[in-house]
């Protein structure tokens, strides 16, 4: 910069500070400002100092005068204008009114109106104007609307510049995380958690576990909400356990150990007896294979349903655990509106078959209330047909193969190995019976 060009602004500088000061009062102030010689360049130049508000009064209303010359210039419609002038000295006090207003003229052109906001947040961080988390806010709630991908663009700018999140920004997030679907702006909200000095809403929660893939985000959020007493509603701890079910065995994750983990938060709640959570805990555990851990969470239900006793009976199934299946299955026909399906019927039976002749009667119970009340199919027909051969009722096993012949249910592998194992005990006085399946297979 030119010498003679320095010391003419140092000049006016101290001139128009000095009839401030003689006058102490700012109605120079509103001449200067309104004279031709208050320009864009004159107004940069000038207070762009190293001086403080406090140091220089002045200064205070000077600022002042740039919102009042923006606030001029939109009330006359020339927003072009007033851009100008704000680029020329860029205020957060002059940016909020500046947000205000596009909002106001574009409110049915959330895109322009997004473009103009941004236009404003590039012009403060080239001026490195102080940014807070509330001005974040500001952008990413109507970015949300029109450009979920600037919302992420704008998370890892506040991030970069180390700026501290606050409760407005943490939702407008979570709600940017379920809407493009993204488990990493999830992911890196639930490592902000600990370092917050607020509490997020409660239906930020449920929104970072509907998006979150991994069990350990999951926990994470279980910690933080149960370390701050927010654990109350019934849906999070369904979403928790729904996260749970979500991985394979294969994946290294043991999903016995986080199911009990949730299942032990549930009981330090006062939601410990909801039946809700109960009858979904319920199912988890069977879905599992834990038919032990599901009958104990079975027990304490006030209400439970036919998907409880059905994958209970499954379970406990699979689990070779017989008896019990019996046992289930006679709680559930004593429900007045519960009915056991073809399922459930499948698996008592196969139970009645692992027993053995020992629960023959009840298998006959059960097969006179199957043709009471439901049509044979195949998979029905053929599980009887191993019961009875199981049982040692070779004749009752022909009975029911017949019937599915004589009915066009076409048998199947199970069919055939059952009814072939009832005629082996026969020996040679089924033998033709033994052809005519044999034919039958081929």
């Amino acid at each position: 910069m030119k010498q003679g060009t320095l010391l003419r602004r140092l000049a006016l500088s101290q001139l128009v500070y000095g009839s401030f000061h003689r006058f102490n009062s700012q109605a120079p102030l509103q001449f200067f400002c309104s004279s031709p010689l208050w320009n864009v360049r004159t107004q940069s130049r000038l207070f762009h100092t190293q001086a403080s508000e406090e140091e220089v009064p002045t200064f205070a209303f000077l600022k002042r005068g740039t919102l009042n010359r923006i606030q001029e210039q939109c009330q006359a419609q020339h927003f072009s204008k007033a851009m100008e002038i704000f680029r020329s000295d860029p205020s957060l006090e002059s940016a909020n009114f500046l947000w205000e207003e596009i909002r106001r003229k574009n409110v049915n052109n959330p895109t322009l109106s997004l473009k103009e906001s941004l236009n404003i947040f590039s012009v403060l961080v080239q001026a490195r104007v102080p940014l807070s988390s509330a001005i974040y806010s500001t952008l990413i709630s109507p970015a949300n609307y029109v450009d979920p991908r600037t919302t992420l663009n704008l998370f890892l700018d506040l991030e970069k510049n180390n700026v501290p999140i606050d409760k407005q920004a943490f939702h407008e997030l979570a709600t940017t995380a379920v809407k493009t679907n993204n488990p990493k702006i999830a992911e890196k909200l639930v490592t902000l958690l600990n370092t917050l000095n607020f509490v997020p809403m409660e239906s930020d929660f449920s929104m970072l576990l509907s998006t979150i893939t991994h069990p350990n985000d999951a926990i994470t959020i279980l910690d933080f909400m149960a370390s701050r007493g927010l654990l109350t509603n019934s849906a999070i701890f369904t979403k928790l356990i729904d996260i749970c079910l979500a991985y394979d065995t294969r994946e290294g994750i043991n999903r016995l150990e986080l199911l009990q983990t949730v299942h032990s938060a549930l009981n330090n709640t006062e939601l410990k007896n909801n039946d809700l959570i109960l009858k979904h805990l319920t199912i988890a555990y069977c879905h599992i294979g834990q038919p032990t851990h599901a009958l104990k969470v079975f027990e304490q239900l006030e209400t439970p349903t036919f998907l409880q006793f059905s994958n209970l009976i499954d379970a406990c199934n699979k689990a070779r655990m017989s008896r019990t299946v019996i046992k289930l299955y006679d709680k559930m026909v004593m429900h007045p509106n519960i009915s056991p399906h073809k399922i459930t019927y499948t698996n008592v039976l196969l139970a009645i078959s692992n027993i053995g002749r020992n629960a023959l009667e009840k298998g006959k119970q059960i097969h006179q209330r199957i043709v009471q009340n439901i049509q044979l199919d195949s998979i029905l027909a053929s599980t009887l047909v191993k019961m009875y051969a199981r049982c040692e009722e070779p004749n009752k096993s022909i009975e029911v193969y017949d019937h599915m012949i004589a009915n066009n249910i076409t048998p199947d592998e199970l069919t055939f190995t059952g009814i072939l194992s009832a005629i082996s005990t026969l020996g040679p006085a089924a033998l033709e019976k033994g052809k005519q399946i044999h034919q039958h297979i081929t």
